[in-house]
């Protein structure tokens, strides 16, 4: 009898057991989810110099790096717990951290971050040009068949040293480049998740699945999945957007800096034209600035890397302005606030039939190779002068996003990347740079452009003063 009665309780004693186990695991398995925004995203999260913002944002959570810049503008070690250098600046020595433990549970070693280095150098050359002073480096630039860089020695898992051909004080700076992120040595290079292609995942973050209408992140150490949209996607109430439109009340310095920019390979421009249409948004910059409540810029360096000039005298020879046979086309991206503004403004400066190009980020230097000016916001990678000047260094290993070449220009940025090297702000350079470019019709800065994280509840705050670049998509939550 007693053994018939335990028979029948077990079974309600098991549907107990298995109803609270689901609960739980539904509970632990749901976590909440955060809604952002972004003004453009990617699919193909492969690594070039063309990535966007977006893209970057989204790959500073997924990927590991040895160092990034805080919101200080101080370099920090992620991967790397400490480093050290001999008296020349020409070996580098680095401790990983053994705790550092990827979303995949994985950890990060000295082997992981040498088979890096050589994808980068043999894989994605367009980029490794970051690492062309480790010895031996130039010789695998593009080489497939490159194993190993004579430079670059994994002592054990843990530590490995860099030995560079010529001496650099600041070789750090370049480590902590957006563009550079760790990868696994024993995993494919890139994994295709749903739509998307991305590197395979060392960060603190992963991607759980990724489709025309959003991405979804996912961490072990965060109790909240994000689910990241392109504006517009979306009408949920629930949005976190990230935005140049400036919510606040307050102006603050910023090292992003939004340019009018003349398309330099345009056939559509004479030299005369060029240059006194960059001059008149140069001598009317301050009317963008107040419009967009941002900070003026007179140079297109940051005012935090010390390059102190006053607003150049420039002269305009309007008289002589002969419109162009075509129709002057002007790019206008996703990512720059007040369209309604721009374009009148663009129509009052330009005498001439005008039309516009409108883009999405990712699509945005296919767009402005065939516009004649754009509205172009950049941040430097770090606060050296060539990292704002290396947009035009079509050198070797230059960012050289126009594919165009100036002699003289090419001759001041060989400077300051010299100058660089030796830890020294080239102002004298960096003056004549800003003058050529300004003076020649190539580009006007208008204003130091911040952006922000706004909340649902109408609150925001600052992103910080290295930008997007620098800015993880994590550090929505709060």
């Amino acid at each position: 009898m007693e053994i018939y009665k335990m028979k029948y309780l077990t079974y309600p004693i098991i549907s107990l057991v298995l109803t609270l186990s689901f609960i739980f695991l539904k509970k632990n398995s749901e976590k909440d989810m955060v809604h952002l925004n972004l003004p453009s995203l990617n699919k193909d999260f492969r690594l070039s110099s063309k990535l966007t913002y977006s893209a970057i944002m989204l790959l500073r959570d997924t990927s590991a790096k040895l160092f990034y810049v805080d919101e200080n503008l101080k370099i920090k070690g992620e991967l790397v717990k400490s480093f050290k250098h001999d008296i020349d600046y020409r070996v580098y020595n680095f401790s990983l951290d053994k705790s550092f433990k990827s979303a995949a549970g994985e950890a990060i070693d000295a082997f992981d971050v040498e088979e890096s280095i050589l994808r980068y150098l043999t894989q994605v050359p367009a980029l490794g040009g970051m690492f062309k002073n480790i010895k031996g480096a130039k010789d695998c630039l593009g080489d497939s068949s490159c194993q190993s860089i004579e430079g670059l020695v994994v002592k054990d898992s843990y530590h490995f040293d860099i030995h560079l051909s010529s001496s650099d004080s600041t070789y750090i700076d370049q480590l902590s480049s957006p563009w550079f992120i760790i990868t696994k040595k024993d995993k494919e290079f890139y994994s295709k998740i749903d739509d998307c292609i991305f590197p395979y995942p060392t960060g603190k973050w992963q991607v759980k699945s990724c489709f025309s209408k959003g991405i979804v992140l996912a961490s072990p150490f965060y109790e909240s999945d994000i689910l990241v949209q392109e504006e517009g996607v979306s009408r949920s109430e629930d949005i976190i957007r990230v935005t140049a439109d400036n919510p606040a009340e307050g102006i603050f310095p910023s090292l992003t800096v939004l340019s009018f920019y003349a398309n330099p390979k345009s056939k559509n421009l004479s030299s005369n034209f060029r240059k006194n249409i960059i001059a008149k948004f140069y001598t009317n910059a301050e009317r963008v600035s107040e419009n967009l409540k941002l900070n003026q810029s007179i140079t297109l360096a940051p005012r935090w890397m010390g390059l102190e000039m006053s607003k150049s005298e420039i002269s305009l020879n309007e008289g002589t302005l002969v419109c162009p046979n075509e129709k002057l086309k002007v790019q206008l991206d996703s990512s720059i606030p007040n369209h309604d503004f721009l374009r009148s403004f663009v129509e009052e400066m330009i005498p001439c039939p005008v039309s516009f190009n409108y883009s999405k980020t990712t699509k945005f230097f296919d767009i402005f190779k065939q516009s004649d000016f754009s509205f172009i916001w950049f941040t430097p990678n770090f606060i050296y002068f060539h990292n704002i000047y290396g947009i035009f260094d079509c050198g070797l290993g230059g960012m050289c996003y126009f594919d165009w070449k100036d002699p003289v220009l090419q001759n001041y940025i060989e400077e300051v990347e010299q100058s660089r090297k030796k830890n020294i702000r080239n102002l004298e350079i960096a003056a004549k740079i800003e003058k050529h470019l300004l003076y020649q019709g190539y580009v006007s800065p208008l204003a130091d452009m911040m952006w922000w994280i706004v909340y649902p509840d109408g609150k925001s705050k600052a992103i910080h003063p290295a930008g997007l670049f620098q800015m993880k998509v994590s550090d929505v939550l709060r």
